[in-house]
């Protein structure tokens, strides 16, 4: 005969060396994780990510510089991947700029004033200097945001871009037309890799 108590006694040891042991493979997990985040498996969860984006000014003249301020935070304690390395949402034809420096953000400019439910059939114009030919090994590395992360990037929209060759300092030719931005209304649609989209809007005044 079994002394009275010993079944449930041993059943509680055996349930506190589970959780003891559960305990010690999180702790472990969570520790690789943050000590080698670019080795380790990364969570895709676009809701942890917070995502912003401003412009320095909403009215500018013809040649003035917008400069837009994109930031991502990751309120993960581990890696957070984008769903889609380099395709943005909705089919904006967005742009990670020049070689992709901006990743992983993404720009698209419109004429006019317009909204998510319209702006696949406003007229894009090209505010990056997309018709050169450039070296970017570089930006072919995959992007993930770190525990607890955050990632800034800064666009600078001069005007729009053409094909064509532009004398360049000291000598030579580049790839592709500056023009400055005509005056009117222009939409910029900003994204990110988890899938977020924000509009920002700024005036272009020929008497400002």
């Amino acid at each position: 005969m079994k002394p009275a108590g010993t079944g449930s006694g041993t059943k509680r040891w055996w349930r506190r060396a589970a959780l003891v042991a559960a305990l010690v493979v999180v702790v472990a997990a969570v520790g690789a994780l943050e000590a080698f985040p670019s080795r380790t498996y990364a969570f895709q969860v676009p809701s942890a990510v917070g995502f912003s984006v401003s412009a320095n000014s909403t009215a500018v003249a013809p040649g003035q510089t917008i400069r837009l301020t994109m930031k991502d935070v990751n309120y993960l304690p581990f890696p957070n991947e984008p769903k889609s390395y380099f395709v943005f949402p909705n089919g904006l034809n967005m742009s990670a700029g020049v070689c992709g420096l901006l990743a992983p953000f993404g720009v698209a400019a419109y004429e006019g004033h317009d909204t998510l439910g319209n702006i696949s059939s406003a007229t894009q114009v090209a505010v990056f200097d997309d018709f050169g030919f450039y070296s970017c090994l570089a930006s072919l590395n995959p992007f993930a945001l770190g525990p607890f992360q955050s990632a800034a990037r800064a666009a600078y929209l001069d005007g729009y871009w053409t094909a064509g060759e532009t004398q360049a300092p000291g000598g030579g030719y580049t790839q592709g037309v500056l023009h400055p931005f005509a005056p009117g209304e222009y939409t910029v649609a900003v994204g990110d890799g988890w899938g977020h989209t924000s509009l920002v809007y700024f005036q272009v005044d020929a008497g400002a």
